[in-house]
This record gives structure tokens, sequence and C-alpha cells, in this order.
């Protein structure tokens, strides 16, 4: 039912390129400035968003004339950056991170699903199936499994088969209203970081296995409704 809600909004979103345009040159001037605050580094000696709370200067829709900060709906576009990261950056969007080395645009990501793929001009963030769409046309090989119990049953060869994934849950399967989250999981070394996780204040965990993701994030409550395995190209 979320994922059809998903897709039927999708197509009721449009934003102007005047604004598209406008947003886009406020986001990289604050990114330039301020991407420190959104980043932390890990243990791989990679650089991953885990911090969207503080995003409230970066700019992602518009709704009854109020722009929208990306501290309320970027999380799926922050799946996709730290996807991006963990597998490796291709296509053409490309930033040069200080120090050398690619690392995504993220200002260019976010000004892609305004062009195209937000729900409901972001007001609803953006559906898993655009988050698909959008690695895919960008070089990436993806598979997405729907509803819970398909997921669970699967898991075991998305596990062998991807080192990392894109998730998203309900964040209270009795409650709707706690709405959904959208988050990148990867395998460090033993590990499986939940990047962007600001469930109980965290903003990354580590699991022990895909499985314990499913099972564990925000204390057992959640309900998984997609799950995405990303590959480089």
């Amino acid at each position: 039912m979320i994922l059809f809600a998903y897709r039927i909004l999708t197509f009721f979103s449009h934003l102007s390129r005047k604004l598209i345009g406008a947003h886009k040159v406020k986001n990289e001037e604050v990114w330039k400035a301020q991407s420190g605050r959104y980043l932390e580094r890990l243990p791989d000696k990679k650089s991953y968003v885990e911090h969207q709370g503080r995003m409230k200067t970066l700019l992602l829709g518009k709704w009854f004339g109020k722009e929208l900060p990306a501290s309320y709906n970027s999380c799926e576009v922050i799946s996709i950056y730290n996807a991006m990261v963990s597998e490796g950056v291709i296509g053409n969007v490309l930033a040069e991170e200080q120090g050398g080395g690619a690392h995504p645009d993220f200002p260019a990501l976010l000004a892609a699903f305004e062009k195209k793929g937000l729900a409901l001009n972001g007001f609803f963030g953006a559906s898993p199936a655009s988050v698909e769409k959008y690695l895919k046309k960008n070089g990436y090989a993806t598979r997405r499994l729907n509803g819970e119990k398909r997921v669970l049953e699967s898991l075991p060869e998305m596990e062998e088969g991807c080192r990392t994934w894109i998730v998203t849950f309900q964040n209270n399967r009795d409650r709707l209203r706690d709405q959904v989250h959208t988050m990148c999981i990867n395998r460090q070394g033993r590990e499986f970081i939940l990047h962007n996780d600001y469930s109980g204040g965290k903003n990354f965990s580590r699991y022990r296995s895909l499985g314990d993701v499913m099972l564990g994030y925000n204390e057992g409550k959640a309900k998984v409704i997609s799950l995405i395995g990303v590959k480089k190209g």
C-alpha cells in the first residue's frame, strides 16, 4: 500500500526550472561551507552522510509555498549518496574531495530528484522505485525486493550477492504516522553499518548481519518495506 501510494504521488510532483536552479545554487554554497557537519569518516576510510538532522539550510522541494529543508525529506537522496560512496562513484555525478578522490556531488543529487523523482514535490521524500531507477540510470546494478515477507525470505541470497543495500522501513509497524525512513547499509569487515540511522538519536549503527538490521532497527518496532541490493556496474 505504501509503495503504491509513493508511485501515485510521484506523478503529482512538478517544480519549476527556476526553483530547481535557485535551490542548486543555494545548496552548492551550503555544501561547500558545511559538508563537514553532515559527514562521518568511518573505518573503511570513506566519508558517509550521517547527520540528516543538521541539514536545515539545504533545500529539497517545495510544498504549499514553503521550501522544504533536506533535514525533513532527503533520506532517499542520502541513501543514494552513501551507496555510491560504498561502491565507488561512477557516472556523471562527481565532485573532487579535498585531498583528492571522487565522491558524489550531493547538491547535484538533490537537483536531480527535484527534476524527477520526488513524491508530492518532496513532502513525502522519494519512493524506493525512484531510488532504484536513479541508480540504474547512473550505471549501478540493482535488485529490489518489496514487502517484509519476501525480503526476510531472501536475506541469505541478498547478503551473499552484495556488500551495499538500500532499505526503506516503516518506522513503526503499528503507527503509520511515524512515517518511513530510507537508509544505506554496507558491509565493512564483519560488520553491517546502517548509515543515517536517526532512531534513538544515533547517526549510524553496527549490526552482525543483514537480518539483524531488518529485525533490530528502531528497537524492532519497524517494518521493512523495500530492500535494494546495489553493485557497481
